[in-house]
């Protein structure tokens, strides 16, 4: 169990469009990977990491940490992943198959079988030319 004197942090996971660009971030020689997820820090290590933004220069954008209790740890990975699986639960539902263009069911070509032209040829006899040359 954790005791007051720690904060779980973690990097916000990598989504460009809501502005979480951050993949990984240094402070004091410890490197926070998103990937890895909750790291047990100090409190003031968890204070500070509470105000980091996204981008260095930019006080507008998203913050870049989760920053909480232990208890608030696990209540959050709880509910994104109930929100994970309704949201896959939600798409597998709402697909439905395509409509076949053709009524006849497709016949499995043989490596064996001579393919079929789609338009044949028209057949040229000997001494015709297709192209006539032109006159002046």
């Amino acid at each position: 169990m954790s005791t007051i004197q720690e904060l779980f942090v973690r990097l916000k996971a990598h989504e460009p469009k809501r502005g979480h660009v951050l993949r990984c971030y240094c402070l004091n020689g410890v490197k926070f990977n998103e990937a890895h997820g909750w790291y047990r820090v100090p409190v003031d290590i968890g204070e500070y990491l509470r105000t980091v933004h996204q981008t260095a220069d930019d006080a507008t954008s998203p913050l870049a940490f989760d920053v909480c209790s232990e208890g608030e740890a696990l209540e959050l990975d709880a509910r994104e992943q109930e929100e994970k699986e309704r949201r896959s639960a939600t798409r597998a539902t709402t697909t439905e198959p395509r409509a076949r263009a053709s009524v006849e069911p497709r016949r499995a070509e043989r490596k064996d079988e001579p393919r079929r032209e789609s338009r044949p040829e028209p057949k040229v006899e000997r001494g015709e030319t297709k192209v006539e040359p032109k006159k002046d």
